[in-house]
Parts: C-alpha cells; sequence; structure tokens
C-alpha cells in the first residue's frame, strides 16, 4: 500500500512551529524568554502570559527591608483575612499584634464568652469564675486551655479547703478535751466579750457558726477572763458563776484535796465530809470531761 503526503496549510501547531514567525513581532530582549520559546504558537504565549498575571494578582508579596510598619501591618492583615494558614510572629510589646494572634489561635471574642465545663463544686456565678475568665482572656487563652486549666485549679482549691476544714474541726475537738465540761462555759463568755466589745457583725457570724479557730478562742477567752466579762474578778480561776473548770485545773485541784490529810474529804466524821465527797465527784467529772466518772473512795466514809 501507498501513503501520499497530505499538503500543509499553514493553521496546524506544526506549521506554527515550523515557521514561528509570530516571535518576530516581539521584542528582542523578550524573544529569550522561557514562556516564549516553550510556546509553539502565539496563542498558546498569550494564554499562558495571562495565566501569570492572574496569578501574580492574587499573590502576596512580602514586604522588604525597608517597608514602613503600615505596609508590614496591611501584609500580616493579608494574611489572617486570606486563611492560608500563615501566622506573621507578633510584636510581643504590641497588643494589637498580640490580639490578632490570640484570634487566630481561637481566643473568644471577649470574657464573658469562654463556656463553662461541667466542674463538680463550681458555681458558675461564683465571683471567682468571672475573675478567672478575665485572666484567661488577658492571657490569650483558647476554651480549650481555659477548661483544662480551671478543672485543676477548682480541684486544687476544693482539696485545699476540705483539708483546712478539717484541720479547723480537729483542733476545736482537742480543744474541746482541754476544756472539758467548761467548753460551754468559756465559749458563752467570749460570745459576751464580742457583745460586750461590739465586734463587728462578721466575727460574731464566725462564732456562731463554729467558724472561730481554737487559737481565737483561746486568746478571747483569756481575754474574757481578765476583763470579768462573766463578773468574775481579773485572775479567776474559774469558781465562780457555773463552777466549772478546765479539766487541767480540775486535774491540780484533785491533787490539793488527795495530797491534804487534814482536808474533810478523809475524816468521815468531819461534819464537811459529805460536801467534800460531792465537790471530790464533780471536779473528777470536770477532769473527764463527761458525765461520769469512777472516783476513789474517801479514806474514812
Amino acid at each position: 500500500m501507498k501513503f501520499e503526503a497530505v499538503p500543509d496549510d499553514g493553521n496546524s501547531p506544526s506549521a506554527a512551529e515550523a515557521d514561528p514567525t509570530w516571535r518576530d513581532s516581539l521584542p528582542e530582549s523578550v524573544r529569550e524568554w522561557k514562556e516564549v520559546t516553550d510556546a509553539k504558537t502565539a496563542d498558546d504565549f498569550y494564554t499562558q502570559m495571562g495565566e501569570i498575571r492572574s496569578h501574580v494578582g492574587n499573590s502576596i508579596r512580602i514586604p522588604g527591608e525597608d517597608a514602613s510598619d503600615e505596609d508590614r501591618a496591611a501584609f500580616n492583615k493579608r494574611l489572617v483575612d486570606k486563611k492560608i494558614g500563615v501566622m506573621p510572629i507578633p510584636d510581643p510589646e504590641n497588643d494589637e499584634s498580640m490580639n490578632t494572634l490570640y484570634q487566630q489561635m481561637g481566643r473568644p471574642g471577649e470574657a464573658g464568652q469562654y463556656k463553662m465545663p461541667e466542674i463538680e463544686g463550681l458555681d458558675e456565678n461564683d465571683s471567682r469564675v468571672a475573675q478567672f475568665k478575665g485572666y484567661a482572656y488577658k492571657a490569650g487563652l483558647t476554651q480549650k486551655q481555659f477548661a483544662e486549666m480551671l478543672e485543676p485549679m477548682v480541684h486544687a482549691t476544693n482539696t485545699a479547703n476540705t483539708e483546712v476544714m478539717e484541720e479547723h474541726r480537729a483542733a476545736l475537738e482537742t480543744l474541746r478535751g482541754e476544756w472539758g465540761l467548761k467548753y460551754d462555759q468559756n465559749t458563752s463568755g467570749v460570745r459576751k466579750l464580742l457583745e460586750a466589745s461590739q465586734a463587728p457583725e462578721s466575727v460574731l457570724n464566725a462564732m456562731d457558726n463554729g467558724n472561730m479557730s481554737a487559737p481565737e478562742l483561746v486568746w478571747l477567752n483569756g481575754l474574757a477572763t481578765q476583763m470579768g466579762a462573766e463578773g468574775n474578778p481579773i485572775g479567776s480561776q474559774g469558781d465562780a458563776g457555773s463552777g466549772m473548770l478546765s479539766p487541767a485545773e480540775a486535774e491540780l485541784r484533785i491533787s490539793e484535796i488527795m495530797n491534804n490529810k487534814a482536808h474533810p474529804y478523809w475524816n468521815g466524821a468531819d461534819p464537811a465530809h459529805k460536801a467534800a465527797k460531792t465537790k471530790m465527784r464533780e471536779l473528777y467529772l470536770m477532769k473527764a470531761g463527761r458525765d461520769n466518772k469512777v472516783i476513789p473512795m474517801a479514806a474514812a466514809g
């Protein structure tokens, strides 16, 4: 079979390539551009140049070293607006640039927009919560960072408060043991002292609610005793009024009687013997700080 050549009409790309006269119409300095040499036809060249122009129009030029602060700020704004995944390095001393960074990272628009995580024992209306939101916003925390910081802080605070309350209760129980049956008398004297000295309402409430610490009660009880808050003379050991003694004082009184063999307690024939036995029983009760106690029999009954 014999094939015959088809005449070239001059319109095919191969013809334009074989006859690149279209390049002759370009300036000589342009003819060696890669875009020109790679193009097979004038249409190819102009199409390619149109795409380049479109790309340049959508690109963001990086400011040079001589650019003004305004130009740099405009460049950073375009990066943020375009959301192309590039984060400018902020100036730590510039609040505006730092706020832009916080915004990109996901900080809420204002402090009140932080959402509260579900944390046991946390009340959103607590004034401390609003305060922490303000701190978090100023520090640029995201919602996730806010929640992750708040939970351990609340837990640590609750744990500390629980420990403080347990120590408070333990100290009061120790004091109750030291004062024994005189505890109610002493605390009543403290209350009267606070009223007489016109103590603030908050102090009176602390006393009434059991929030007064043991050291404070001891100190105030000493003042009450010295100032005669219950009508006792200064330096009184507690014989007046209800007659209640602290366990330590009751023990001293018992020792005095036990060491004094001339005391009516030891003489069954003494008219005061019965009263002495009653007094000894009361002293043992006050020493024990409870309602019953086995006491030794007198030498003479």
